[in-house]
């Protein structure tokens, strides 16, 4: 079976959920802070974590997902 390919707004959610954890602070804090809706930021980070870019349960990245 042939990987997908992430979409453009996949992308753009990962690159914040990336950095959010890669600044320790927490999703809500960090949304707040870059202007991004609170609830968006955590409904991509369950589908990215449905769809195996996120392991459970510390939402570490994982390799070639896509």
């Amino acid at each position: 079976m042939a990987k997908k390919t992430m979409t453009a707004r996949q992308q753009f959610w990962l690159t914040h959920i990336q950095a959010a954890m890669k600044s320790g602070e927490q999703l809500q804090g960090y949304a707040k802070r870059h202007g991004l809706s609170v609830a968006g930021l955590y409904n991509a980070k369950s589908v990215l974590k449905r769809a195996g870019v996120l392991k459970d349960p510390s939402s570490e990245l994982v390799a070639n997902a896509f």
